[in-house]
Protein backbone atom coordinates (compact mmCIF):
# COMPACT_ATOMS: atom_id res chain seq x y z
CA UNK A 1 0.00 0.00 0.00
CA UNK A 2 1.60 3.36 -1.05
CA UNK A 3 2.22 5.75 1.66
CA UNK A 4 0.05 9.00 2.28
CA UNK A 5 2.14 12.01 1.30
CA UNK A 6 2.39 14.79 4.29
CA UNK A 7 2.82 18.48 4.47
CA UNK A 8 3.10 20.04 7.97
CA UNK A 9 2.68 23.72 8.16
CA UNK A 10 3.23 26.07 11.03
CA UNK A 11 1.78 29.53 12.54
CA UNK A 12 0.98 30.96 15.45
CA UNK A 13 -2.25 30.51 15.30
CA UNK A 14 -5.58 29.54 14.27
CA UNK A 15 -8.50 31.03 15.52
CA UNK A 16 -10.20 33.39 13.28
CA UNK A 17 -10.34 35.11 9.61
CA UNK A 18 -7.18 37.12 9.97
CA UNK A 19 -4.58 37.26 6.86
CA UNK A 20 -1.69 34.61 8.31
CA UNK A 21 -4.59 32.45 9.48
CA UNK A 22 -6.50 32.30 5.65
CA UNK A 23 -3.06 32.16 4.16
CA UNK A 24 -2.49 28.86 5.76
CA UNK A 25 -6.24 27.41 5.24
CA UNK A 26 -6.02 28.45 1.84
CA UNK A 27 -2.17 26.65 1.13
CA UNK A 28 -3.78 23.24 3.57
CA UNK A 29 -6.61 23.22 1.30
CA UNK A 30 -4.16 23.74 -1.94
CA UNK A 31 -1.78 20.78 -0.82
CA UNK A 32 -5.13 18.31 0.36
CA UNK A 33 -5.74 19.14 -3.68
CA UNK A 34 -2.51 17.59 -4.24
CA UNK A 35 -3.40 14.72 -2.75
CA UNK A 36 -1.65 15.26 0.85
CA UNK A 37 -2.59 14.75 4.06
CA UNK A 38 -2.21 18.05 6.17
CA UNK A 39 -0.86 18.67 9.28
CA UNK A 40 -1.37 22.63 11.13
CA UNK A 41 1.04 22.94 14.13
CA UNK A 42 0.00 26.44 15.99
CA UNK A 43 -0.28 27.21 19.59
CA UNK A 44 -3.55 28.21 19.57
CA UNK A 45 -6.60 26.94 17.68
CA UNK A 46 -10.47 28.22 17.80
CA UNK A 47 -13.72 28.38 16.49
CA UNK A 48 -15.03 30.00 13.99
CA UNK A 49 -11.46 29.08 11.80
CA UNK A 50 -11.87 25.37 12.72
CA UNK A 51 -15.10 24.80 11.18
CA UNK A 52 -13.71 25.63 8.10
CA UNK A 53 -11.70 22.56 7.89
CA UNK A 54 -12.36 19.51 5.76
CA UNK A 55 -11.07 15.89 6.16
CA UNK A 56 -7.62 15.53 5.58
CA UNK A 57 -6.71 18.55 7.02
CA UNK A 58 -5.67 18.81 11.18
CA UNK A 59 -4.83 21.45 13.35
CA UNK A 60 -2.75 20.67 16.62
CA UNK A 61 -1.73 22.76 19.77
CA UNK A 62 1.79 22.30 19.87
CA UNK A 63 1.83 22.32 23.58
CA UNK A 64 -0.94 20.23 24.44
CA UNK A 65 -0.77 17.79 21.43
CA UNK A 66 1.66 15.72 19.48
CA UNK A 67 2.44 15.30 16.44
CA UNK A 68 1.69 11.47 15.35
CA UNK A 69 3.62 11.64 12.81
CA UNK A 70 7.26 13.05 12.35
CA UNK A 71 7.85 11.97 8.32
CA UNK A 72 6.73 14.71 6.38
CA UNK A 73 7.04 15.37 2.27
CA UNK A 74 6.83 18.82 2.93
CA UNK A 75 7.18 21.20 5.62
CA UNK A 76 5.59 24.83 5.36
CA UNK A 77 7.53 27.12 7.81
CA UNK A 78 5.53 30.05 8.38
CA UNK A 79 6.19 32.14 11.86
CA UNK A 80 9.07 30.56 13.28
CA UNK A 81 8.20 30.10 16.99
CA UNK A 82 5.91 27.45 16.09
CA UNK A 83 8.52 25.46 13.80
CA UNK A 84 11.11 26.28 17.14
CA UNK A 85 8.79 25.20 19.47
CA UNK A 86 8.26 21.54 17.38
CA UNK A 87 12.48 20.84 16.39
CA UNK A 88 13.59 21.62 20.00
CA UNK A 89 11.71 18.78 20.81
CA UNK A 90 11.08 16.46 18.26
CA UNK A 91 13.01 15.32 15.41
CA UNK A 92 11.19 16.16 12.28
CA UNK A 93 12.73 14.26 8.59
CA UNK A 94 11.28 16.26 5.75
CA UNK A 95 12.34 15.79 1.65
CA UNK A 96 11.29 19.41 0.89
CA UNK A 97 11.02 22.98 2.86
CA UNK A 98 9.07 25.98 1.95
CA UNK A 99 9.67 29.29 4.36
CA UNK A 100 6.74 31.91 4.19
CA UNK A 101 7.45 35.72 5.20
CA UNK A 102 4.11 38.18 5.47
CA UNK A 103 5.75 40.89 7.03
CA UNK A 104 8.66 43.34 6.90
CA UNK A 105 7.71 44.39 10.36
CA UNK A 106 6.52 41.67 12.89
CA UNK A 107 9.15 40.20 14.68
CA UNK A 108 7.59 36.81 14.35
CA UNK A 109 7.84 37.05 10.53
CA UNK A 110 11.73 37.08 11.45
CA UNK A 111 13.21 34.22 8.97
CA UNK A 112 13.84 30.96 10.50
CA UNK A 113 17.59 29.22 11.43
CA UNK A 114 16.28 26.21 8.87
CA UNK A 115 16.45 28.86 5.83
CA UNK A 116 19.51 27.42 4.04
CA UNK A 117 17.54 24.14 3.31
CA UNK A 118 14.28 26.17 2.26
CA UNK A 119 13.74 25.20 -1.63
CA UNK A 120 12.67 29.05 -1.51
CA UNK A 121 11.12 32.02 0.49
CA UNK A 122 7.68 32.86 -0.44
CA UNK A 123 7.01 36.67 0.41
CA UNK A 124 4.14 38.52 0.22
CA UNK A 125 5.54 41.28 -1.68
CA UNK A 126 8.12 42.83 -3.40
CA UNK A 127 8.88 44.97 -0.24
CA UNK A 128 9.28 41.71 1.66
CA UNK A 129 11.47 40.06 -0.87
CA UNK A 130 13.95 43.29 -0.99
CA UNK A 131 13.96 42.81 2.80
CA UNK A 132 14.45 39.42 2.93
CA UNK A 133 17.40 39.75 0.41
CA UNK A 134 19.59 42.13 2.44
CA UNK A 135 19.35 38.86 5.00
CA UNK A 136 20.13 35.85 3.19
CA UNK A 137 22.89 34.48 1.20
CA UNK A 138 22.46 34.50 -2.67
CA UNK A 139 22.34 30.71 -2.47
CA UNK A 140 18.69 31.07 -1.44
CA UNK A 141 16.07 31.73 -3.50
CA UNK A 142 13.25 34.36 -3.13
CA UNK A 143 9.64 34.43 -4.54
CA UNK A 144 7.22 36.85 -4.87
CA UNK A 145 3.88 34.96 -4.06
CA UNK A 146 0.70 38.29 -3.00
CA UNK A 147 -1.81 38.30 -0.94
CA UNK A 148 -3.87 35.90 -3.74
CA UNK A 149 -7.77 35.55 -4.17
CA UNK A 150 -9.85 32.74 -4.02
CA UNK A 151 -12.02 31.45 -6.44
CA UNK A 152 -15.16 32.58 -5.05
CA UNK A 153 -14.43 36.08 -5.56
CA UNK A 154 -14.10 35.80 -8.89
CA UNK A 155 -16.92 34.09 -9.36
CA UNK A 156 -18.76 36.20 -7.72
CA UNK A 157 -17.87 39.62 -9.73
CA UNK A 158 -20.75 39.21 -12.10
CA UNK A 159 -23.34 39.30 -9.60
CA UNK A 160 -21.77 42.33 -7.62
CA UNK A 161 -20.69 43.78 -11.11
CA UNK A 162 -22.97 44.83 -14.44
CA UNK A 163 -24.56 48.29 -13.67
CA UNK A 164 -23.48 51.37 -12.38
CA UNK A 165 -23.07 52.41 -8.59
CA UNK A 166 -24.14 54.74 -6.46
CA UNK A 167 -21.87 55.68 -3.20
CA UNK A 168 -24.30 54.53 -0.22
CA UNK A 169 -22.96 51.93 2.14
CA UNK A 170 -19.20 52.09 3.27
CA UNK A 171 -17.47 49.43 5.14
CA UNK A 172 -13.93 50.57 7.11
CA UNK A 173 -12.06 46.68 7.10
CA UNK A 174 -9.21 46.63 9.93
CA UNK A 175 -7.61 46.01 12.80
CA UNK A 176 -6.41 49.14 14.11
CA UNK A 177 -8.79 52.24 12.14
CA UNK A 178 -7.09 55.38 12.98
CA UNK A 179 -8.67 58.69 14.60
CA UNK A 180 -8.80 60.61 10.93
CA UNK A 181 -11.20 57.53 10.02
CA UNK A 182 -13.63 57.70 13.24
CA UNK A 183 -13.38 61.66 12.14
CA UNK A 184 -14.56 60.91 8.70
CA UNK A 185 -17.55 58.56 10.20
CA UNK A 186 -18.77 61.50 12.16
CA UNK A 187 -18.60 63.91 9.02
CA UNK A 188 -19.90 61.43 6.58
CA UNK A 189 -23.30 60.72 9.14
CA UNK A 190 -26.51 61.53 8.21
CA UNK A 191 -25.00 61.61 4.43
CA UNK A 192 -23.95 57.87 3.95
CA UNK A 193 -23.86 54.32 5.98
CA UNK A 194 -20.23 54.14 7.28
CA UNK A 195 -19.72 51.02 8.58
CA UNK A 196 -16.90 49.45 10.90
CA UNK A 197 -15.64 45.93 10.42
CA UNK A 198 -12.67 44.88 12.87
CA UNK A 199 -10.94 44.18 16.61
CA UNK A 200 -13.15 46.35 18.93
CA UNK A 201 -15.59 46.89 16.63
CA UNK A 202 -17.94 44.70 14.56
CA UNK A 203 -16.12 41.33 14.03
CA UNK A 204 -17.66 39.23 11.04
CA UNK A 205 -15.93 36.95 8.01
CA UNK A 206 -15.19 38.98 5.35
CA UNK A 207 -15.93 37.09 2.26
CA UNK A 208 -17.31 37.81 -1.52
CA UNK A 209 -20.67 37.78 0.24
CA UNK A 210 -20.13 40.59 3.06
CA UNK A 211 -18.25 42.65 0.24
CA UNK A 212 -21.57 42.51 -1.94
CA UNK A 213 -22.95 44.50 0.55
CA UNK A 214 -20.99 47.72 0.20
CA UNK A 215 -20.39 50.39 -2.33
CA UNK A 216 -16.93 51.13 -1.14
CA UNK A 217 -14.35 49.28 1.10
CA UNK A 218 -12.16 51.67 2.99
CA UNK A 219 -8.96 48.56 4.15
CA UNK A 220 -5.05 47.88 3.37
CA UNK A 221 -4.28 44.35 2.47
CA UNK A 222 -5.38 40.95 1.56
CA UNK A 223 -8.91 42.40 1.29
CA UNK A 224 -7.56 45.03 -1.04
CA UNK A 225 -7.00 41.93 -3.63
CA UNK A 226 -10.31 40.33 -3.16
CA UNK A 227 -12.39 43.63 -3.66
CA UNK A 228 -10.27 44.27 -7.20
CA UNK A 229 -10.73 40.87 -8.49
CA UNK A 230 -15.07 41.20 -7.26
CA UNK A 231 -14.94 45.23 -9.02
CA UNK A 232 -15.63 46.55 -5.32
CA UNK A 233 -14.20 49.88 -5.47
CA UNK A 234 -11.90 50.58 -2.98
CA UNK A 235 -10.05 53.28 -1.15
CA UNK A 236 -6.70 52.24 0.38
CA UNK A 237 -6.22 53.98 3.78
CA UNK A 238 -5.24 52.30 7.33
CA UNK A 239 -3.27 53.43 10.61
CA UNK A 240 0.13 53.71 8.46
CA UNK A 241 -1.94 56.10 5.92
CA UNK A 242 -1.92 55.40 2.00
CA UNK A 243 -3.14 56.11 -1.98
CA UNK A 244 -6.52 56.28 -1.31
CA UNK A 245 -8.22 55.16 -4.45
CA UNK A 246 -5.94 53.35 -6.76
CA UNK A 247 -4.79 55.18 -10.03
CA UNK A 248 -2.38 53.94 -12.82
CA UNK A 249 0.44 56.61 -11.58
CA UNK A 250 0.26 54.96 -7.52
CA UNK A 251 -0.94 50.95 -8.31
CA UNK A 252 2.75 49.84 -8.75
CA UNK A 253 3.99 51.55 -5.37
CA UNK A 254 0.84 50.30 -3.38
CA UNK A 255 1.30 47.09 -5.00
CA UNK A 256 4.83 46.67 -4.02
CA UNK A 257 4.25 47.36 -0.78
CA UNK A 258 1.10 44.92 -0.40
CA UNK A 259 -1.40 47.56 -0.02
CA UNK A 260 -0.34 48.02 3.09
CA UNK A 261 -0.41 51.90 3.09
CA UNK A 262 3.70 52.12 3.49
CA UNK A 263 5.00 54.64 1.20
CA UNK A 264 2.56 57.18 1.13
CA UNK A 265 1.25 60.34 3.51
CA UNK A 266 -1.47 60.17 5.99
CA UNK A 267 -4.40 62.53 5.21
CA UNK A 268 -6.72 64.29 7.09
CA UNK A 269 -10.33 63.36 7.69
CA UNK A 270 -11.14 66.66 5.46
CA UNK A 271 -8.64 65.35 2.55
CA UNK A 272 -10.21 61.78 3.14
CA UNK A 273 -13.77 62.91 2.93
CA UNK A 274 -12.96 65.32 -0.33
CA UNK A 275 -11.26 62.19 -1.97
CA UNK A 276 -14.04 59.44 -1.37
CA UNK A 277 -17.24 61.72 -2.83
CA UNK A 278 -15.67 63.52 -5.21
CA UNK A 279 -13.52 60.50 -6.67
CA UNK A 280 -16.04 57.71 -6.09
CA UNK A 281 -17.54 58.26 -9.66
CA UNK A 282 -13.86 57.63 -11.75
CA UNK A 283 -13.14 54.93 -8.96
CA UNK A 284 -16.63 53.00 -9.75
CA UNK A 285 -16.12 53.21 -13.74
CA UNK A 286 -12.24 51.56 -13.61
CA UNK A 287 -13.03 48.60 -11.54
CA UNK A 288 -12.63 46.44 -14.81
CA UNK A 289 -9.19 47.49 -15.25
CA UNK A 290 -8.53 46.29 -11.55
CA UNK A 291 -10.34 43.22 -12.58
CA UNK A 292 -8.02 42.08 -15.25
CA UNK A 293 -5.23 42.98 -13.21
CA UNK A 294 -6.52 41.05 -10.14
CA UNK A 295 -7.19 38.17 -12.82
CA UNK A 296 -3.78 38.22 -14.44
CA UNK A 297 -1.85 38.46 -10.90
CA UNK A 298 -4.24 36.90 -7.58
CA UNK A 299 -5.50 33.70 -8.41
CA UNK A 300 -4.67 31.60 -5.55
CA UNK A 301 -4.74 28.01 -7.86
CA UNK A 302 -2.61 29.11 -10.43
CA UNK A 303 0.05 31.05 -8.25
CA UNK A 304 -0.02 27.61 -6.15
CA UNK A 305 0.47 25.47 -9.18
CA UNK A 306 3.32 27.30 -10.57
CA UNK A 307 5.13 27.32 -6.76
CA UNK A 308 4.49 23.56 -6.38
CA UNK A 309 5.70 22.50 -9.92
CA UNK A 310 9.19 24.28 -9.27
CA UNK A 311 9.23 23.15 -5.85
CA UNK A 312 8.51 19.33 -6.73
CA UNK A 313 11.79 20.09 -9.58
CA UNK A 314 13.73 20.27 -6.44
CA UNK A 315 16.15 17.83 -5.03
CA UNK A 316 14.96 16.16 -2.46
CA UNK A 317 16.58 16.92 0.95
CA UNK A 318 19.14 13.67 1.90
CA UNK A 319 18.86 14.30 5.54
CA UNK A 320 17.12 16.80 7.81
CA UNK A 321 19.71 18.52 10.35
CA UNK A 322 19.54 19.08 13.86
CA UNK A 323 19.15 22.71 14.81
CA UNK A 324 19.42 22.96 18.30
CA UNK A 325 21.12 21.07 20.63
CA UNK A 326 21.98 20.41 24.00
CA UNK A 327 22.06 24.05 25.94
CA UNK A 328 20.89 25.56 23.40
CA UNK A 329 18.07 23.09 22.64
CA UNK A 330 17.02 23.88 26.45
CA UNK A 331 16.99 27.72 25.84
CA UNK A 332 15.17 27.48 23.06
CA UNK A 333 12.60 25.25 24.58
CA UNK A 334 12.08 27.69 27.33
CA UNK A 335 11.87 30.70 25.49
CA UNK A 336 9.41 28.86 22.53
CA UNK A 337 7.35 27.58 25.88
CA UNK A 338 6.57 31.50 26.62
CA UNK A 339 5.39 32.93 23.33
CA UNK A 340 1.76 31.72 23.86
CA UNK A 341 1.64 34.06 27.06
CA UNK A 342 3.43 36.68 25.52
CA UNK A 343 1.53 36.92 21.84
CA UNK A 344 -1.11 34.41 22.07
CA UNK A 345 -3.61 34.06 25.41
CA UNK A 346 -6.42 37.25 25.22
CA UNK A 347 -9.42 37.53 26.77
CA UNK A 348 -11.42 37.13 23.43
CA UNK A 349 -10.56 33.08 23.39
CA UNK A 350 -12.52 31.26 25.90
CA UNK A 351 -13.99 27.83 26.17
CA UNK A 352 -17.11 26.60 25.26
CA UNK A 353 -18.89 24.18 26.93
CA UNK A 354 -21.38 21.44 26.08
CA UNK A 355 -22.69 19.18 29.36
CA UNK A 356 -25.72 16.78 28.45
CA UNK A 357 -27.50 14.85 31.15
CA UNK A 358 -28.63 11.13 30.07
CA UNK A 359 -30.85 10.28 33.17
CA UNK A 360 -27.92 10.97 36.27
CA UNK A 361 -27.52 14.56 36.28
CA UNK A 362 -24.39 16.75 35.12
CA UNK A 363 -20.72 15.29 35.03
CA UNK A 364 -17.76 16.28 33.47
CA UNK A 365 -17.35 12.78 32.05
CA UNK A 366 -20.59 13.74 30.04
CA UNK A 367 -19.55 17.40 28.76
CA UNK A 368 -17.02 18.62 25.34
CA UNK A 369 -15.38 21.45 25.57
CA UNK A 370 -13.77 23.59 22.76
CA UNK A 371 -12.04 26.99 22.24
CA UNK A 372 -14.28 29.38 20.70
CA UNK A 373 -13.36 33.59 19.87
CA UNK A 374 -15.68 36.36 21.23
CA UNK A 375 -17.27 38.16 18.01
CA UNK A 376 -17.93 35.95 15.54
CA UNK A 377 -20.50 33.43 14.38
CA UNK A 378 -20.09 29.65 15.48
CA UNK A 379 -21.19 26.33 14.58
CA UNK A 380 -21.13 23.32 16.54
CA UNK A 381 -22.36 19.43 15.96
CA UNK A 382 -22.52 16.91 18.63
CA UNK A 383 -23.75 13.22 18.15
CA UNK A 384 -24.84 12.05 21.50
CA UNK A 385 -26.62 9.40 23.03
CA UNK A 386 -29.88 9.37 24.54
CA UNK A 387 -29.52 13.13 25.93
CA UNK A 388 -32.19 14.27 28.13
CA UNK A 389 -31.55 17.87 29.03
CA UNK A 390 -28.95 19.90 27.84
CA UNK A 391 -26.79 22.50 29.06
CA UNK A 392 -24.70 25.08 26.81
CA UNK A 393 -21.70 27.55 28.75
CA UNK A 394 -21.22 29.77 25.69
CA UNK A 395 -17.59 31.25 27.97
CA UNK A 396 -16.76 31.91 31.53
CA UNK A 397 -16.92 35.78 31.57
CA UNK A 398 -19.91 38.39 31.50
CA UNK A 399 -21.21 38.52 28.04
CA UNK A 400 -23.70 38.76 25.42
CA UNK A 401 -24.72 35.94 23.90
CA UNK A 402 -27.08 34.87 20.90
CA UNK A 403 -28.54 32.02 20.02
CA UNK A 404 -29.14 31.76 15.99
CA UNK A 405 -30.10 28.14 15.83
CA UNK A 406 -31.09 25.04 17.46
CA UNK A 407 -31.32 21.90 15.41
CA UNK A 408 -31.86 18.16 16.44
CA UNK A 409 -31.62 15.33 13.60
CA UNK A 410 -31.51 17.86 11.01
CA UNK A 411 -34.47 19.81 11.92
CA UNK A 412 -34.75 22.75 13.67
CA UNK A 413 -36.63 23.15 17.12
CA UNK A 414 -39.36 25.40 17.72
CA UNK A 415 -38.32 25.23 21.61
CA UNK A 416 -34.84 26.75 21.94
CA UNK A 417 -32.15 27.21 24.24
CA UNK A 418 -33.02 29.55 27.17
CA UNK A 419 -30.62 31.80 29.28
CA UNK A 420 -31.17 30.13 32.60
CA UNK A 421 -29.18 33.09 34.58
CA UNK A 422 -28.76 36.23 31.81
CA UNK A 423 -29.63 39.42 33.53
CA UNK A 424 -32.38 39.69 30.83
CA UNK A 425 -33.39 39.04 27.18
CA UNK A 426 -33.98 41.25 24.48
CA UNK A 427 -34.78 39.75 20.85
CA UNK A 428 -33.05 36.80 21.35
CA UNK A 429 -29.72 38.29 22.70
CA UNK A 430 -29.21 37.42 26.26
CA UNK A 431 -26.95 39.61 28.48
CA UNK A 432 -24.81 37.55 31.29
CA UNK A 433 -23.27 39.32 34.72
CA UNK A 434 -21.47 36.62 35.53
CA UNK A 435 -18.79 34.40 34.97
CA UNK A 436 -20.84 31.30 34.29
CA UNK A 437 -23.69 32.15 31.50
CA UNK A 438 -25.67 28.99 30.87
CA UNK A 439 -28.51 28.17 28.68
CA UNK A 440 -30.75 24.87 29.12
CA UNK A 441 -32.33 22.99 27.04
CA UNK A 442 -34.62 20.15 26.85
CA UNK A 443 -34.29 17.78 24.32
CA UNK A 444 -37.48 16.48 22.26
CA UNK A 445 -38.56 12.61 23.53
CA UNK A 446 -37.40 10.62 20.77
CA UNK A 447 -37.18 6.79 19.68
CA UNK A 448 -33.75 6.45 21.31
CA UNK A 449 -30.69 6.03 20.17
CA UNK A 450 -27.88 9.09 18.74
CA UNK A 451 -29.51 12.26 18.77
CA UNK A 452 -27.06 15.00 16.12
CA UNK A 453 -27.33 18.07 17.75
CA UNK A 454 -26.38 21.11 15.90
CA UNK A 455 -26.03 24.92 17.38
CA UNK A 456 -25.21 28.25 15.74
CA UNK A 457 -24.05 31.27 18.48
CA UNK A 458 -22.05 33.90 19.02
CA UNK A 459 -20.62 35.37 22.03
CA UNK A 460 -19.39 38.88 22.74
CA UNK A 461 -17.73 39.01 25.98
CA UNK A 462 -17.68 42.30 27.71
CA UNK A 463 -14.98 45.17 28.55
CA UNK A 464 -13.63 45.61 31.82
CA UNK A 465 -15.66 48.83 31.35
CA UNK A 466 -18.70 47.90 30.35
CA UNK A 467 -19.01 45.26 32.96
CA UNK A 468 -17.65 48.19 35.66
CA UNK A 469 -20.79 50.18 34.64
CA UNK A 470 -23.62 47.02 34.40
CA UNK A 471 -22.74 46.17 37.91
CA UNK A 472 -22.48 49.75 39.20
CA UNK A 473 -25.85 50.31 37.43
CA UNK A 474 -27.23 47.13 39.25
CA UNK A 475 -25.70 48.41 42.65
CA UNK A 476 -27.84 51.34 41.84
CA UNK A 477 -30.94 50.14 41.25
CA UNK A 478 -30.96 48.12 44.52
CA UNK A 479 -29.97 50.73 46.59
CA UNK A 480 -32.88 52.69 45.16
CA UNK A 481 -34.88 49.90 45.94
CA UNK A 482 -34.30 50.17 49.14
CA UNK A 483 -34.38 53.73 49.92
CA UNK A 484 -37.78 53.34 48.10
CA UNK A 485 -38.80 50.30 51.04
CA UNK A 486 -37.01 52.53 53.69
CA UNK A 487 -39.73 55.70 52.43
CA UNK A 488 -42.63 53.20 52.39
CA UNK A 489 -42.10 52.07 55.55
CA UNK A 490 -41.58 55.58 57.24
CA UNK A 491 -44.57 56.54 55.92
CA UNK A 492 -46.73 53.48 56.84
CA UNK A 493 -45.44 54.72 60.54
Amino acid sequence: MEQKKRVLMTNLYFQRFTGSELHTLEFAHLFKEKGYDVVIAVYRKAYPLLQELEEGITVIECQRESLKETDFDIIFVQHFPVFDYLVSRTQITYKRMIVSKLSVSQAVESLPVCLDEAAFVLCVSQECADLARLQVSDEVKIRVFPNCVEEEYFENSQEYGGYKRILDKIAVISNHIPPELIEVKEKLSGYYQMDFIGLGYKTVQVNSEFLMQYDLIITIGRTVTRCLAMGVPVYVYDYLGGPGYLTKENFSLAERNNFSGRGFEKKSADEIVEEITQGYQIAEEQVSIWQEIARANYQYREKFDAMYEELMSTPELSQSRTYYGGMESDRIGFYSNLVPSVLIYSRECQDSKCYYDVGHGFTEEDSETWPSMSGYRIQKSWLLENPKVIRFDPCSVACYCEIYSVKINGRSIEIGMEAVNAVYTEKGRSLFLTEDPQYMMDIPELDGGPVWVELEYRFDILSEVEEKQFYLEKIQKLEDRIKELEEKEVHNL
